[in-house]
Order: C-alpha cells, then sequence, then structure tokens
C-alpha cells in the first residue's frame, strides 16, 4: 500500500479522517442550527400568539364541557335510582338451591 511506501502510519490518516469528517458535520450541524433559529423564533412566536387569541374560547369549551358532563352524570344516577326502585318493587325469584349428589353420604 502506498501509505506503507511513503511510510506514514495507517491509523494517523484514519484518525486524521474521522476527524476532518466531524469538524465538517460539526460546522454544518452548527450553521443549520445558528441559520434557522430566526425561522424557530417566528414559528414559536405565532404559535404563543395564536394560543393567547384562543384561550378564551378554550375556557368556553371547556366550560361547555364540564356543565355536558356533569348533566350526563345526572341522567345516568335518575336512571339508575329509577331502575333501583322498579327492582324493589318487582317480586324476587326464590333463592337457587343447591342440588344434593346422589352417591354422596349427607351428614346431618
Amino acid at each position: 500500500m502506498i501509505l506503507e511506501q511513503l511510510k506514514i502510519a495507517h491509523d494517523i490518516v484514519v484518525t486524521t479522517y474521522t476527524l476532518l469528517l466531524g469538524a465538517v458535520a460539526l460546522g454544518s450541524a452548527l450553521a443549520f442550527g445558528l441559520g434557522g433559529r430566526d425561522v424557530a423564533a417566528r414559528m414559536l412566536e405565532g404559535a404563543y400568539q395564536k394560543g393567547q387569541q384562543n384561550k378564551e374560547q378554550i375556557k368556553q369549551d371547556f366550560a361547555q364541557g364540564k356543565e355536558q358532563a356533569k348533566q350526563e352524570a345526572r341522567e345516568k344516577k335518575e336512571e339508575m335510582e329509577g331502575g333501583q326502585m322498579n327492582q324493589n318493587l318487582s317480586p324476587r325469584p326464590p333463592a337457587a338451591t343447591m342440588p344434593v349428589d346422589q352417591g354422596t353420604t349427607q351428614i346431618r
């Protein structure tokens, strides 16, 4: 190999190449990150402003949902209480008895 003929250690070349690729990757990442900082700031600012504008609507929706849930709970409670009253008025069937097995001796 040419590195052996030039008496250059293989490890030095690999290490140098790795460091150069790492430096290029780091530089690219920094350039992309720092370049996109303004765009990201504008996006976050827009999302924040939209959230602030919709805050009252969200509060109203939450209150409406809360009232609707309370109303449904009241209806279900009344339905269950009405069903229990009907059960109390109807006669209950007699308690089930267990059959005695014919092959066993019954102790009295």
